[in-house]
């Protein structure tokens, strides 16, 4: 069988390919290539039991030089059984596998060891494409392949599978693609795949000690996807040399031309493809810029719904190399013609990365339909895209236009690449089937604005609209302020519900308030944005006033605590509850086993907050507490423990991000274990935030459940951190701010299982509050939700800092900003750039708390000047300046 060259370049996964057929990994030798990522796997049966070796194989294989070899045992670690998972080596962006141009895909496999299990049970293979879209995200699909892993005939089968069916929601993955993990947009990109993974699954009841067993071991090799999913090919190529015309500069007169002979090829070829373009030619530099020769293609009629598209693929081998003194002045560049406005020509060119001094194989190149600017006009092409030549037309790349495609033999004469003049550059190339691939979405129209309406319900206004017409996948978005709303991203304005489908067209804005039930007046906006990010028009209804519920809020009045279990200081603090019986606890998912308030929930949660410290109380009921030293120190949220969630800032005045916040906007995600209580984010993660001990106690309670008391330094919430380099925070609160926050609780009831039910105080956590900030709900602090002005006392310091003057630069008077987290002398002067003191601004005893100072420099000159604080082990310096 005939092979294409391996290779990975900027724009390009060449291959070994077949008719049609695009073989993305060969298996020759993709251990010693760095294709599977050998530093871990996945499993949930552990490292001691489960396998999943990769090795060459140079001795059995189907096709090529060689095959993988996959030796794998599965642990039933769990009560339903178990698995082992091995990823590969992602390539960096904009790399991609693009796999969107064929309709199947396939793999050879050949069963060495046939499966041996120590217990009945169903074993099968998963695999797995994972798409990522320009941020990195991956939606992970998956799929059970047609493989008899007891296959004991010991003979090579090809495995096939449809490409046509990806399911987002509700697939069968015996039958169709079905999505595993959705961190992206949901929808597949076949020419977006970074990644894959294979996984063996043993299906049988499992345990975690004594855990069932099943063993094998297969070879695998050629992984390909085949057919043409955009038939037929843009340019087949194949006996098609007399529909190609040629220019050779012709225009230069006798003696300056090129030359480019075009025959048909029957022989050398991808093999199963009817034939390729044989391209002889000799591109003459007998101009100052260089010279070139191209074959041009003419297409009467563009491809139906090219617009859609958003890739070319095609063949090229280089079988007779040029001979250059300057090799990068050889260059393979392809251009569209495409007329879009008025008739006028628009030439659009992508340069192709192949060393034309150098003999190479069938190789497969891939053409993102993207803008991009020409480097340096045609003497250096865009690469990952295609760059305008001239300045005709709308200047919009539009390839749904087509008219033309070229393939251009050039010869650089200018630039740093440039060649002499005179020089020619001979060669033969051949071409063969440019297939179109890719899928996206064209619209440009912005969806309408929705009609909206709202009614009171009970502590709730409900929200209704009617779905906008002419969308079918648009997704709303609700809004909710205090004052009409013109602006969406005005102060005030919060994003109350995200990701709205089409259909729904209802959603219940829950009303709450500090402590108590009282009336609250709300006026609220939506907006649609479509399938392809257009943003609609906004819709507005209100206002309307209703009743909103009183909660619970973190009490500025804090407890003479004592870590000891007994919660009796916490008297006169209103607590949070956590129950399903009454709606103020919620599941996260149906799998959950809560057998009721007895089995998991909080009797109560009380939180405190002061200037130093931030409490914590939980009295949790459980029927069986279960913790274990396998948990710590990465699996702590497997056992028993509590969760909170709280950030430390006015939310009314930044907006949610699904990312947590740092810096002086910090969120944190703590978690509450007997052991130890950690900072349990990636970010600024702290695996030894508190221990057993004067201001950490966790431990059973009579009859059944546990007591959590905790007093976390807020010093330690800012500053503590596993690394050096992850970020420290500016922690600044005052009485009536609206914080984001949530509670949750885990049940652990054997050791084997990975947790029983996770409940929350807020139902949209769902358990994955840990990696989205915008899932959790809010309270106060203090009482009021009127928020403390002008009063030093109410403001919360942990750290020190010195804030940037403002204005800045200024004329002659600004004010400058600082913090002092303990009490003692303050000292904050002036300097100028030759470091002499011109201002003494403070120097005295001052309390915790935050500070403020005007500078009048009216008595200086215009210039830098910088200010210094020093305050206990504190120092810091900025810089201002002064405009005269």
């Amino acid at each position: 069988m005939k092979k294409l060259l391996m290779a990975v370049m900027f724009l390009v996964m060449a291959v070994a390919a077949q008719a049609q057929t695009y073989v993305w990994q060969s298996m020759d030798s993709s251990v010693k290539d760095g294709y599977w990522d050998l530093t871990q796997t996945y499993n949930n049966q552990g490292d001691a039991v489960a396998k999943f070796d990769v090795s060459d194989n140079a001795a059995d294989k189907k096709e090529g030089a060689g095959s993988v070899k996959i030796a794998y045992t599965v642990g039933a670690g769990e009560g339903w059984g178990g698995y082992i998972v091995r990823t590969t080596v992602q390539p960096t962006l904009p790399n991609y596998i693009n796999l969107s141009t064929g309709t199947e895909f396939s793999f050879w496999y050949k069963v060495t060891k046939p499966v041996v299990t120590t217990q009945a049970g169903t074993v099968f293979m998963e695999f797995k494409l994972g798409d990522y879209d320009a941020d990195n995200k991956r939606d992970l699909w998956y799929m059970e392949m047609p493989v008899d892993l007891a296959d004991a005939s010991g003979t090579w089968k090809q495995a096939k599978v449809s490409l046509a069916s990806f399911k987002a929601d509700g697939g069968d993955k015996t039958k169709e693609w079905a999505l595993q993990f959705g961190d992206g947009d949901r929808e597949i990109q076949l020419d977006k795949i970074k990644g894959s993974e294979i996984a063996f699954v043993y299906i049988t009841p499992g345990t975690g000690t004594n855990t069932p067993t099943a063993t094998g071991e297969i070879l695998m090799d050629g992984f390909a996807v085949t057919g043409d999913a955009y038939a037929p090919p843009l340019v087949p190529f194949a006996n098609e040399a007399s529909k190609f015309t040629t220019d050779v500069m012709s225009w230069a007169g006798a003696g300056n031309t090129s030359t480019m002979v075009l025959t048909d090829e029957a022989t050398d070829k991808p093999e199963g493809t009817a034939g390729a373009l044989k391209v002889d030619y000799t591109a003459y530099a007998s101009q100052d810029w260089g010279g070139y020769c191209s074959a041009q293609y003419k297409i009467a009629t563009p491809p139906a719904k090219m617009a859609e598209r958003t890739v070319l693929s095609f063949y090229v081998k280089n079988a007779k190399a040029v001979t250059t003194s300057v090799p990068k002045r050889a260059m393979l560049r392809v251009t569209i013609s495409e007329q879009s406005n008025a008739g006028q020509t628009e030439n659009w060119m992508t340069k192709i990365p192949i060393d034309l001094t150098q003999v190479s194989g069938w190789t497969r190149y891939d053409l993102p339909l993207v803008e991009k600017k020409l480097i340096d006009g045609d003497q250096h092409p865009a690469i990952g895209g295609f760059g305008q030549n001239g300045s005709n037309g709308n200047k919009i790349f539009n390839p749904e236009n087509i008219t033309q495609i070229s393939f251009d033999l050039f010869a650089i004469g200018a630039g740093e690449d440039k060649g002499p003049k005179g020089e020619k550059l001979t060669g033969t190339i051949l071409f063969a089937m440019m297939q179109l691939g890719g899928f996206q979405l064209v619209d440009k129209t912005a969806p309408a604005a929705p009609v909206l309406s709202a009614i009171k319900g009970t502590y709730s206004n409900l929200v209704s609209w009617g779905d906008v017409a002419n969308e079918g996948t648009e997704k709303y978005y609700v809004y909710a302020s205090k004052s009409p709303i013109t602006s969406l991203t005005a102060k005030g304005v919060e994003k109350i519900g995200t990701d709205i489908v089409r259909g729904v067209q209802v959603f219940e804005h829950l009303l709450k308030s500090p402590k108590v039930d009282k009336d609250v007046t709300f006026y609220y906006a939506i907006q649609a944005i479509d399938k392809n990010q257009n943003i609609g028009a906004i819709g507005n209804a209100g206002p309307i006033t209703n009743k909103a519920k009183g909660i619970p809020t973190i009490a500025l009045k804090t407890p003479n605590f004592v870590a000891d279990g007994n919660l009796n200081e916490w008297a006169g603090i209103t607590p949070f509850v956590i129950k399903t019986s009454n709606g103020t606890g919620f599941i996260a998912a149906a799998e959950d086993k809560n057998d009721g308030d007895a089995d998991n929930s909080a009797e109560a949660v009380y939180v405190a907050l002061d200037k130093n410290n931030l409490y914590v109380a939980y009295d949790i009921n459980d029927n069986v507490v279960l913790d274990d030293p396998k948990y710590y120190p990465g699996d702590t949220w497997r056992a028993d423990a509590a969760e909170l969630f709280i950030g430390l800032y006015n939310m009314d005045e930044v907006a949610r991000t699904v990312a947590y916040k740092h810096g002086k906007t910090p969120d944190y995600h703590l978690r509450f274990n007997k052991q130890k209580a950690r900072e349990d984010h990636w970010e600024i993660e702290t695996t030894d935030l508190l221990l057993p001990g004067p201001n950490y106690y966790w431990n059973d309670k009579f009859p059944s459940g546990y007591v959590i008391e905790a007093k976390i330094p807020l010093k330690d919430l800012a500053t503590k951190r596993n690394t050096a380099a992850m970020p420290l925070d500016e922690i600044y609160v005052k009485e009536g701010f609206r914080v984001m926050f949530d509670l949750g609780i885990f049940d652990a009831d054997d050791l084997t299982v990975n947790r029983k039910s996770r409940i929350f105080w807020t139902p949209s956590n769902k358990d994955n509050g840990y990696k989205d900030a915008t899932l959790w709900g809010f309270t106060w602090l203090g009482d009021t939700d009127v928020i403390a002005t002008g009063v030093e006392d109410a403001e919360m310091p942990v750290t020190y800092s010195l804030d940037q003057n403002y204005p800045n630069p200024f004329n002659p008077t600004t004010q400058i900003k600082y913090s002092v987290a303990n009490a003692g002398n303050v000292s904050l002067k002036v300097f100028d750039v030759l470091g002499r003191e011109v201002a003494d601004l403070v120097n005295k005893h001052q309390d915790a708390g935050h500070y403020s100072v005007n500078f009048n420099a009216s008595a200086l000159s215009s210039g830098i000047y910088f200010y210094r604080i020093e305050s206990g082990s504190f120092v810091s310096v900025k810089k201002m300046m002064l405009v005269k």
